[in-house]
C-alpha cells in the first residue's frame, strides 16, 4: 500500500534506496503514487528488476535515479486500464481520465529515454504494449544491463498474448509446480486420513 511505502521512505530519508522489482503491476493509482514518492525521496534511488517490471511497475522502476536490469529480465509498458461501470457519460469520463494518466506515464518514460527517442516513439510503444529485453530496454532508456543473470520467478500466473515466450514458459512452469505441490499435499492428506481410520479399527 502507498501509505506503508510512505512510512518506510520516511524512515530511510536521505539514504540510498535499492528498489527491487518483480511485478505484473496492479492499481494504477497506487503505482503512480509510489512512483511519485520514490521520485521525491531525498537520497539516491536505484531501480533493479528481479524478473520483470510490467504495467505500472515499470513506472515505479522509471521513477528511480538509476535503472538496472540483469541481462535476462524484462520491461513492459502499455496503456493504463481500469474497470468501469455506469452510463455513457461515466465511460467517457473514464476514457478521458485514462488518456490523462497515460500522458503523465509517458512523460515519466520520456524522462528516462535516450537522446533521440521522441514522445511519439514512447506513445507508439505504450499503445502497442511493448515488451523489452534488458538489451532492448537499454537501447531506448537509460538502463544499465548487468551481465549477471538471475533465476526468473513468476510473480503471477497471468499470461498475456504479447508476452515473450521466455516469460510465458516461466509462468507456466510456476503454475505446473504449484499444481504438483497441491497434488502432493492432497496425497499426504489422504494417507494421513487412511492411517487415522486404520487406528480406529
Amino acid at each position: 500500500m502507498p501509505t506503508d511505502i510512505r512510512e518506510q521512505l520516511k524512515a530511510l530519508d536521505g539514504k540510498t534506496l535499492n528498489v527491487y522489482i518483480n511485478s505484473d503491476g496492479g492499481s494504477v493509482a497506487a503505482g503512480v503514487a509510489i512512483a511519485n514518492m520514490i521520485a521525491r525521496h531525498r537520497g539516491k534511488t536505484v531501480g533493479i528488476i528481479d524478473g520483470w517490471a510490467a504495467s505500472v511497475a515499470s513506472v515505479i522502476f522509471m521513477a528511480c535515479d538509476e535503472l538496472h536490469m540483469p541481462s535476462n529480465t524484462f520491461l513492459m509498458i502499455h496503456k493504463p486500464a481500469v474497470s468501469v461501470s455506469g452510463n455513457s457519460d461515466d465511460l467517457l469520463k473514464a476514457a478521458e481520465m485514462l488518456d490523462t494518466i497515460q500522458d503523465g506515464i509517458e512523460k515519466t518514460y520520456l524522462a528516462k529515454a535516450k537522446p533521440g527517442v521522441t514522445p511519439d516513439d514512447i506513445h507508439d510503444a505504450v499503445n502497442a504494449e511493448t515488451w523489452y529485453t534488458a538489451a532492448e530496454a537499454a537501447e531506448v532508456f537509460d538502463v544499465v544491463v548487468d551481465d549477471t543473470e538471475i533465476q526468473l520467478t513468476a510473480c503471477s500466473t497471468r499470461v498475456t498474448n504479447r508476452m515473450p515466450e521466455a516469460i510465458k514458459a516461466v509462468k507456466i512452469a510456476a503454475k505446473t509446480a504449484e499444481n504438483e505441490g497441491e497434488k502432493q499435499e492432497n496425497n499426504l492428506r489422504r494417507r494421513k486420513i487412511a492411517c487415522e481410520l486404520e487406528l480406529l479399527r
